[in-house]
């Protein structure tokens, strides 16, 4: 049965400052990105063990990498939980350090 995919908020503002950020250059790209990400999230309601476990994560947080982009997420009975999608390149320790 499929899991409803549920973003944060902070996952929303991922959203948000991804396309602000590319759609400077590319608005037409910012919007492929989106798209795509949002596709590859998708997925995680049939396939919530598409990504793989976050090895330093204390709270069974799982990541998908996409186009590099990580999607961290959580599988909560029925539910994918969207923690946040950040660029690969960004300082995800720090960022992540900020959940806790």
């Amino acid at each position: 049965m499929p899991r409803l995919i549920q973003p944060t908020e902070a996952a929303i503002a991922d959203f948000d400052r991804i396309y602000d950020f590319l759609s400077k250059r590319n608005p037409r790209a910012a919007a492929n990105i989106l798209r795509k990400l949002d596709a590859a999230i998708q997925r995680l309601a049939d396939q919530p063990k598409l990504g793989r476990a976050y090895a330093p994560s204390r709270g069974r947080l799982r990541v998908l990498e996409h186009e590099g982009y990580l999607v961290f997420y959580r599988e909560i009975p029925g539910i994918i939980q969207i923690i946040r999608v950040i660029h690969g390149r960004q300082n995800v320790p720090d960022i992540l350090d900020e959940l806790n």
